[in-house]
């Protein structure tokens, strides 16, 4: 059973499922079920629309079985309205976003606060002008995978807003009510403490060389996990597949292209439900943000990539790769230059071979990294690279260049033996 209505304008609490058709979490119980004890506990519930996006937030707070405090958070695209106490009163505005911050409403008035983020979206500073002074509002500092610092520099201002102050590590929620300690991101939930989300990741099968719940690849140093799922999708011939909350700036950093090289694409592919009658890029009106005009399941053409496929296509059933050839991304890939001479002198283990015979020898197992016939030796990387650097290359060079072409190689096998199979029949 799953909730559907709000949640907001009813003291009474059901006993739900705890996650609906997306696996996102509708209910969150704190120390154990409701009603059963005199100690302290909560629930959190949450309402979505039917493609996840969170709507509601409701979180309650129970002592010796009775209501202690309630607070009912509304999200409407860039607006978040609040309310706390009494469930029958009307929601009200507690900020909406802006390009450098937000803005907070104060009394008949609006308060314009911004925000310092580093390169990761990491929300770590925000300040405001309060009658001509400088007012720092509050300052965060993070452990690598999202985890804050304590103990020093966390004076917070009278001018807080407890709401906005939520967002932090990637500009995501952090729901810390009664001790739940979780990140709200837009497909799961994660735990910075941990380093994994609490769900299995929606593209798990695009991502079978890693663990389903881990984040950014155990890299967050190099990598982001901007929805808690998968990037752009490769579809093995040149074009790329859009998922949500995907632009031009993630087609740059998941195709490899530069920025403006992803903006010139994009502008240049037809999109018929777009006011620019292309997937260019536009300023948002409500919050000024230069955004791109591309849903989930749209497709981009990378000509450059697609000539590269064809060429590969043409020769794939009866030629062979050499392994060093394929690690020229990883070349490019350091910035490393004694790393790079290395790379480019490195003679690799693997000689060249039949790619079509090896896949038919794996028996459609799954392709990772680690038995990948184009990848050199996860141990073998040249000298000068780390080894955690080393293979988190190899993943991402594989995964963006290898696993099309081996999927391709598979389809090619599954369509002789269904021929072969057609074949006999008609015999």
């Amino acid at each position: 059973m799953v909730s559907v209505k709000s949640n907001c304008y009813a003291d009474n609490i059901s006993a739900l499922s705890g996650y609906n058709h997306l696996n996102l979490p509708t209910l969150v119980e704190i120390n154990g079920p409701l009603f059963t004890s005199d100690d302290d506990n909560g629930v959190i519930e949450y309402v979505y629309d039917a493609t996840g996006t969170k709507l509601e937030k409701k979180v309650s707070e129970y002592y010796s079985k009775s209501i202690r405090s309630v607070e009912c958070t509304r999200y409407a695209g860039h607006f978040v309205y609040v309310k706390r106490g009494n469930l029958q009163s009307p929601f009200k505005l507690s900020f909406f976003n802006q390009p450098e911050g937000y803005v907070e409403r104060n009394g008949s008035e609006y308060d314009y606060v911004y925000q310092y983020k580093d390169h990761l979206g990491n929300i770590r500073l925000t300040y405001m002008d309060n009658n001509g002074s400088l007012d720092i509002i509050e300052e965060h500092n993070y452990y690598p995978f999202g985890g804050l610092h304590k103990g020093y520099n966390d004076v917070v201002s009278a001018n807080v807003n407890s709401v906005a102050q939520k967002f932090k590590y990637n500009g995501k929620e952090l729901e810390e009510s009664l001790g739940y300690g979780m990140y709200e991101y837009e497909a799961r939930h994660y735990d910075p403490w941990t380093a994994r989300f609490v769900t299995i990741d929606p593209l798990a099968e695009d991502y079978n060389f890693q663990s389903t719940y881990a984040y950014a690849i155990n890299n967050p140093i190099f990598f982001i996990d901007k929805l808690g799922m998968g990037p752009w999708i490769p579809n093995g011939d040149g074009t790329w597949t859009a998922e949500a909350g995907d632009s031009a700036s993630t087609l740059s950093r998941d195709a490899g292209i530069s920025f403006e090289r992803a903006k010139e694409i994009m502008a240049s592919t037809p999109k018929e439900n777009s006011s620019l009658g292309n997937m260019g890029t536009y300023i948002d009106t409500k919050d000024g943000v230069e955004k791109s005009a591309v849903d989930p399941g749209d497709i981009v053409a990378i000509p450059e990539q697609v000539e590269e496929h064809q060429e590969i296509a043409s020769i794939i059933d009866n030629s062979s790769f050499s392994a060093k050839e394929m690690t020229k991304d990883m070349v490019q890939a350091t910035d490393n230059d004694e790393a790079k001479e290395d790379m480019v002198n490195w003679e690799p283990e693997k000689p060249d071979i039949s790619l079509k015979g090896v896949v038919k020898g794996m028996g459609g197992s799954g392709f990772s990294p680690f038995n990948c016939p184009m990848c050199p030796p996860s141990n073998a990387g040249p000298s000068g690279i780390g080894y955690n650097t080393y293979r988190i290359i190899l993943i991402e060079t594989h995964k963006r260049d290898h696993v099309p072409v081996l999927k391709r190689i598979q389809d090619s096998i599954n369509n002789d033996k269904a021929t072969k199979r057609e074949e006999e029949e008609n015999d």
